[in-house]
């Protein structure tokens, strides 16, 4: 190119001599501004996704590159120079939009590139490892690609948990029948320690993990009497059957037990057997059952088969039982049941009567039981 030029030169020089200066000189300034804007042009490679063409131009400018080829870019699409293969080239990275969610919020996140890290840096949402994300914080980011983000914390509270109390009904011959007695209930309170776990800020789920009582409930219970006026007719009839010595016998009492003994069993005048093995003091209560039912012997449960201690009192002893203040003569009977009150061992003997109402009657009471064999 260089001695294309130098000729250019000598022919001008020729050409001023012979024709005259002014329009020698002209011609050589516009070869040489033809061979040197010629010199100045280059090929520059545009890439547009999958797209590639080439251009020659004289610009270095990479958007007036992009519009001198006719290519149409957005404000946030990326363009960038370089060199591809040899030749300068131009790089458009079209912008796209990623959705991201969080919660009940949305946000729309344009860009050209990056990873989903990127993206929910650039939202300023941050993630730890309780919470979960629809995709792997290290996958490129795709157009229309849609990221869910579900916030997930824990934290631990304490709260004051009442606690209930209990109601609760005995029946007792320390009170008239129909008369009650009630000790007011009130509640507990105990600590319960909770370890919350909350989704998107509400609250999944809760497992309480500590329980410290700091104040014990006070059960409600009511007394309700079953103690009614004992006629006077066993006195009377003991005392109007009594013997000239003193001495009367069970027949001449109306007492609760249908069983009779093989021959009446002989009385003192306070109405307590005068021939006994061993006498035994206790509490009795009072149970019921369907007439015929089956007793732990085998025996068909009616008045008079009374439930014991097996070990105490051994089954088929004949006992004759009383009160121990006299009022109330259950009479003969046969240790022929027993029941769960044995285990608890406050109670030593259950007395069978035929009816509910006899047996809250009856209630609780201090017995002299005497055993005849």
């Amino acid at each position: 190119m260089l001695e294309s030029i130098k000729r250019i030169f000598a022919a001008a020089g020729r050409t001023a001599r012979s024709r005259g200066a002014a329009a020698a000189a002209l011609s050589v300034a516009a070869a040489f501004t033809i061979v040197t804007v010629g010199a100045a042009a280059q090929t520059v490679a545009i890439y547009d996704g999958e797209q590639v063409q080439t251009i020659r131009t004289f610009s270095c400018d990479p958007e007036a590159i992009l519009r001198q080829a006719g290519v149409e870019y957005a404000e946030d699409d990326l363009i960038t120079m370089d060199t591809a293969d040899g030749f300068p080239a131009v790089t458009l990275t079209r912008a796209f939009d990623v959705t991201v969610t969080q919660g009940t919020e949305t946000y729309a996140y344009r860009t050209t590139g990056g990873t989903v890290a990127d993206a929910l840096a650039a939202l300023d949402i941050a993630v730890d490892e309780h919470d979960m994300v629809s995709a792997e914080l290290t996958d490129t980011l795709t157009a229309d690609m849609y990221i869910d983000v579900i916030s997930v914390d824990y934290e631990t509270v304490t709260e004051e948990v009442p606690i209930s109390f209990e109601s609760t009904t005995e029946y007792t011959a320390e009170l008239a029948e129909g008369e009650t007695q009630v000790s007011a209930g009130e509640e507990g309170v105990k600590l319960v320690t909770y370890r919350n776990k909350l989704v998107n800020g509400k609250l999944a789920e809760s497992t309480a993990v500590t329980e410290t009582v700091v104040k014990e409930p006070v059960h409600q219970k009511t007394l309700v009497g079953t103690k009614t006026e004992e006629p006077e007719i066993q006195v009377e009839a003991a005392a109007a059957a009594s013997y000239d010595d003193g001495v009367f016998t069970s027949a001449d009492l109306d007492t609760v037990s249908t069983l009779q003994p093989d021959s009446p069993i002989a009385l003192d005048e306070s109405g307590r057997p005068v021939n006994y093995s061993r006498l035994i003091t206790g509490k009795a209560t009072a149970y019921t059952a369907p007439i015929g039912s089956a007793t732990s012997t085998g025996r068909g449960a009616r008045t008079g088969y009374v439930a014991v201690n097996p070990k105490q009192i051994p089954y088929g002893s004949r006992l004759f039982i009383r009160t121990t203040d006299g009022s109330y003569i259950y009479g003969y009977a046969v240790a022929a049941d027993t029941g769960g009150f044995v285990k608890k061992g406050r109670i030593t003997v259950d007395l069978f009567f035929n009816t509910e109402g006899e047996c809250r009657n009856f209630g609780v009471r201090n017995v002299e039981i005497y055993v005849l064999d």
